[in-house]
């Protein structure tokens, strides 16, 4: 069974609420699709103490993305060379001791382990999903730099989302069977630059869906004003 914990650092049955911001990062309101939160009184499960081997699983309560803060600053954090936001996933997972936070990176080794979860999965995690999340080992880094932590993630599916990614299923070919809310997240990420397949697979659309969508919403953008 997934419902099992082997840290005990925390203190049992601490709820956590991620509706409530309280200076994390800039909240976005994307889903792990919308991109590949958090707030109130979040306390991480894996922190500065873990070590090597830490674990925790359970229920998926909720799934959010943010973007974290420069370390010490309310400055939203960004690569270095495109400029690009950088965004973090906070998973609130419930068990049998208490409802626990775990955040991950989407990028590095952190956005690697995810994505490698997601495609054993088959798919992005969604609430009603189950999670396991360890703390595997520290990578040695190039040019002096301290150690990195590296991850493991498992997800197995719950029956709460089986029914909601039932209701997401598009029955129709062409982008006349999607709906609005998932026509506006398509046009989001192609502002983001992912690429077509990562933008069908996010959204659970093919590419032909994608391209109609993009190309319609060319055709109703505005003609410059000179």
């Amino acid at each position: 069974m997934l419902l099992k914990i082997k840290k005990k650092k925390l203190e049992k049955g601490k709820k956590i609420m991620v509706e409530e911001n309280t200076g994390f990062g800039v909240d976005t309101n994307k889903s792990l699709s919308d991109v590949l939160g958090v707030g109130g009184d979040v306390s991480p499960f894996f922190t500065g103490d873990s070590v090597p081997g830490d674990e925790v699983s359970g229920k998926i309560r909720s799934v959010k993305v943010f973007q974290p803060f420069v370390y010490g600053t309310q400055t939203p954090a960004t690569f270095q060379k495109s400029g690009k936001p950088k965004f973090k996933a906070v998973f609130e997972i419930e068990n049998e001791d208490g409802v626990f936070s775990v955040f991950v990176n989407l990028w590095g080794l952190q956005r690697d382990a995810l994505m490698a979860a997601k495609n054993r999965f088959g798919r992005f995690p969604v609430e009603g999903d189950f999670m396991r999340a360890r703390f595997a080992e520290y990578v040695p880094q190039k040019n002096g730099l301290n150690p990195a932590k590296k991850y493991e993630y498992e997800f197995s599916i719950g029956s709460a989302a089986e029914n909601a990614l039932e209701a997401e299923k598009t029955p129709e070919i062409g982008a006349a069977g999607i709906s609005d809310s998932r026509k506006q997240k398509i046009i989001k990420l192609s502002k983001l630059d992912w690429s077509l397949s990562e933008i069908a697979d996010m959204t659970h659309s093919t590419e032909e869906q994608v391209r109609e969508i993009l190309a319609e919403d060319s055709q109703s953008e505005p003609a410059p004003e000179f």
